[in-house]
């Protein structure tokens, strides 16, 4: 098993977006996240009439890659579930998708993040052919919410073609202004 560590977390066209929008910053686990952004009134006006984002860059990001039956054994240590290529599943912690069948990501917030490649690590031993690259610092995440999010990630074409999300795997990727996201 491999692991790769990032660096910190370099400046991305999310901190520039949210920068523009005036966020105020903190440091959350060593990671600058958007506070708010001066009207606590008026950013909850936002979400329940039209959408919010919200910078949750600071939580771990992992990238586990191996052979699909590796990914398939550790996956479901870990989780108690199988996840299928393409699916995505919570197990309360963290959230685990598929893009590939050789890949899987985990998402969780930064303590569990640490606990979860510590496991991972350990697991390792009995798979050497399974790495683990810690993305947190590299990746940036948002949280879009308020009533019109399933509108914003149907036109950013989240749910394919048929606009219906049970056609379109949830774990699944394009691109939009040549960034894959």
């Amino acid at each position: 098993m491999s692991t790769h560590a990032e660096p910190h977390r370099a400046a991305h066209e999310l901190d520039v977006v949210v920068s523009r929008a005036g966020a105020i910053r903190c440091d959350r686990d060593g990671q600058p996240v958007a506070l708010h952004y001066g009207s606590a009134a008026g950013e909850l006006a936002a979400c329940v009439s039209r959408v919010g984002v919200g910078d949750r860059s600071e939580l771990s990001k992992l990238v586990l890659e191996g052979p699909r039956q590796t990914l398939a054994q550790v996956t479901s240590h870990l989780t108690g579930m199988a996840l299928a290529s393409g699916g995505a599943l919570c197990t309360g912690t963290a959230w685990w998708c598929a893009p590939a069948p050789e890949r899987v990501l985990v998402l969780a917030e930064p303590g569990d993040g640490d606990r979860l490649q510590s496991r991972i690590r350990r697991l390792g031993a009995r798979h050497p052919d399974l790495r683990i690259r810690d993305v947190s610092h590299a990746w940036s995440a948002i949280a879009i919410v308020g009533r019109q999010a399933g509108e914003v990630l149907a036109r950013l074409g989240v749910y394919g073609a048929t606009g219906d999300p049970r056609s379109v795997a949830p774990a699944s990727s394009l691109h939009l202004a040549g960034t894959e996201v």
